[in-house]
């Protein structure tokens, strides 16, 4: 299930917090827990692709995603 949150997070209610770095063809994004990097990858510029790498690693699991926000507010369709 996929919950927005529209004011800040409170990281202990969280398990695995990603980090999104999106221009037009690509993403990369990169996994960290509470205590270390967990993996980072770049993949297509697909939010298909991304939702289905989270179900197939961490679909136990609660995630915070953090998008880069910069001048060109691409989010992956």
């Amino acid at each position: 299930m996929v919950e927005a949150i529209q004011q800040g997070i409170i990281p202990r209610q969280f398990e695995i917090f990603a980090g999104l770095d999106v221009d037009k063809s690509r993403m990369a994004v990169t996994f960290t827990d509470h205590e270390q990097l967990l993996k980072s990858l770049q993949m297509p510029y697909s939010s298909e692709h991304l939702l289905h790498y989270l179900g197939k690693h961490f679909a136990d699991r609660k995630i915070a995603l953090a998008y880069e926000v910069g001048t060109n507010r691409l989010w992956p369709v």
